[in-house]
C-alpha cells in the first residue's frame, strides 16, 4: 500500500508530503501486525530445560473463549508451548520484558476454551516489580502452554521476555539437608537444579555437579545400607560425617554397585551418630532420585553373651543402647 502512495507522488496525483506521510502511516500499521504467536494454536515453541524467549505482544489480541490469565481480562496475550524435558520443580518468569505490568499463566490440554490451569500469577512480588513468576511441578514429557498478556493491553504493550530454569532444590546444600529417621525408610526427591557447593567434595570419585543431602541420625547401631534403587539415572552416593560441606570425613561412597547404574553401600552405623548422605549425579547428571535404607536382620535384636569369668549373663538390647546385667 504505502508503495502505491510512491508511484501517485511520483505521477503528480498527489502532493509529494500527503503520499510521505500516508505511507508511513500504512508502513507503522504493516510493521504492527498481529504476533505470529497471538493466538493459541500458533503458540512458539521453546525447548529445554531453561532458555529466553523474547517476542512482543504489541497488536496481540484476546481470543473468543480464551481465560483472563492470573485472573485479569487483559487482552493483548501472546502463546508458548513448552514440553517438559525432565520432571521436577521449574520457574517460569517475565523479567526483563519492557511491558511494564504482566499476566503469565501456564496451562495444560486444549482447546484455548478448555484450558486447566497449573499456575498463575499478575505480580510477583520480587523487588516491587509488576512483573510476574510461576514456579510448578513439571512432569516430564507433558505439554504445557504459558500465556504472556499485559494488565493494561491498551496502554501498556511492547517487548515480552519469557525466561524458564528448573528451581534448585530445597535440599541442594549440605546445611539444608533434608533429614530423615527411622531403621529403614524411602524418600523420593530430584537433583534437577542442584548445584555442587564451594569446597563439596568429589563423590565416589566423580565431580558430579548436582548433588542434594540428607541427614540421617542412627536410631540403633549395626550393619546399615543405602541405595538409589529406583532412580533413572547414573547416580552417585557418599556418607560422610562433619558439620560443615568443607570439613567432611568419608564414611563410605559409590557409583554403580547398584542395578541400573544406581549407587549402593553398606557400612556400621553408630547409635547416635549423625550421617550426611550426598545423592548426586555422574558427571552432573540430574533426575528424579529414590534414596533407600535398611539395617541387616541382626540389628536391633537380642544378643545373649555369657561371662563365664564372673558368673553372669549379660543381655543386651542394640535397639536402645542399654544393658541389664543378671546375676546368674
Amino acid at each position: 500500500m504505502s508503495l502505491w502512495y510512491g508511484r501517485a507522488a511520483r505521477r503528480g496525483w498527489l502532493p509529494v508530503w500527503l503520499a510521505v506521510a500516508v505511507g508511513l502511516c500504512f508502513s507503522a500499521v504493516e510493521a504492527w501486525a498481529q504476533p505470529a504467536n497471538d493466538n493459541f494454536a500458533n503458540a512458539q515453541f521453546i525447548f529445554g530445560s531453561s532458555g529466553t524467549a523474547v517476542g512482543s505482544n504489541v497488536s496481540a489480541t484476546k481470543e473468543v473463549g480464551e481465560p483472563n490469565h492470573a485472573g485479569v481480562t487483559g487482552g493483548a496475550s501472546i502463546w508458548y508451548r513448552w514440553t517438559a524435558p525432565a520432571s521436577g520443580l521449574v520457574t517460569f518468569d517475565t523479567f526483563g520484558s519492557g511491558v511494564t505490568d504482566t499476566l503469565l499463566a501456564v496451562y495444560t490440554n486444549a482447546p484455548v476454551n478448555n484450558l486447566s490451569v497449573v499456575a498463575s500469577n499478575d505480580d510477583s512480588g520480587l523487588s516491587f516489580t509488576l512483573q510476574s513468576q510461576v514456579q510448578f511441578f513439571a512432569i516430564a514429557g507433558r505439554s504445557y502452554r504459558i500465556a504472556v498478556d499485559s494488565f493494561s493491553p491498551v496502554f501498556d504493550t511492547g517487548i515480552i521476555v519469557l525466561n524458564w530454569r528448573p528451581l534448585r532444590p530445597a535440599n541442594d546444600d549440605f546445611s539444608s539437608a533434608q533429614v530423615i529417621a527411622g531403621t529403614a525408610g524411602t524418600v523420593t526427591g530430584s537433583t534437577i537444579g542442584a548445584t555442587k557447593e564451594t569446597s563439596e567434595p568429589d563423590h565416589a570419585g566423580n565431580f558430579g555437579g548436582s548433588s542434594v543431602w540428607y541427614r540421617w541420625t542412627a536410631p540403633i547401631g549395626g550393619k546399615v545400607t543405602f541405595d538409589t534403587l529406583g532412580s533413572p539415572f547414573n547416580t552417585l552416593l557418599a556418607v560422610y560425617t562433619g558439620s560443615s560441606v568443607s570439613g567432611l570425613s568419608v564414611v563410605s561412597q559409590d557409583d554403580d554397585s547398584g542395578p541400573n547404574f544406581t549407587s549402593r553401600l553398606v557400612f556400621n552405623a553408630v547409635a547416635g551418630t549423625v550421617y550426611s548422605f550426598a545423592v548426586d549425579g555422574f558427571n552432573a547428571q540430574q533426575g528424579t532420585l529414590t534414596l533407600n535404607w535398611t539395617f541387616s536382620s541382626s540389628a536391633g535384636q537380642f544378643i545373649w553373651a555369657s561371662d563365664r569369668l564372673n558368673g553372669t549373663t549379660a543381655q543386651f538390647r542394640a535397639r536402645d543402647r542399654q544393658s541389664q546385667i543378671n546375676d546368674s
